[in-house]
């Protein structure tokens, strides 16, 4: 592309995290010449959930609240749930749903978090 904004960035990143390239959806990322947004940090984060990585998951909401003064939404915390639970953290998955400013919705309850505790068994 002539011209990259970050409507195109963020397009990458989501399509790399949701297509099982999570780890180069991160490397896109770490390279993006744009300003960033929320949407892109949906995106970061999910590229995070899909390949288990919880340290970098946690690290980039960090930096969203603290750096980039970004304030988390229901998607970011999706997300972060979707990441906990893949990796077989249910427990630290449903006190971050606890802790949450916001009520959690269906997706949260039905798919990400209902999903970890049937894998990992812990009703």
């Amino acid at each position: 592309m002539p011209k990259k904004s970050v409507v195109s960035w963020n397009t990458m990143i989501s399509g790399l995290a949701y297509n099982g390239q999570g780890k180069l959806g991160l490397e896109m990322f770490e390279r993006m010449s744009v300003d960033l947004n929320d949407a892109t940090f949906v995106g970061a984060l999910a590229c995070c959930a899909h390949t288990g990585m919880v340290p970098k998951g946690l690290e980039l909401l960090f930096f969203m609240t603290e750096k980039y003064k970004i304030k988390p939404r229901l998607e970011h915390y999706g997300c972060m749930v979707d990441l906990l639970g893949r990796t077989g953290c249910v427990k630290e998955a449903l006190e971050l749903i606890k802790g949450m400013p916001m009520m959690p919705n269906a997706a949260i309850y039905g798919v990400q978090f209902a999903f970890a505790c049937r894998k990992y068994m812990d009703i």
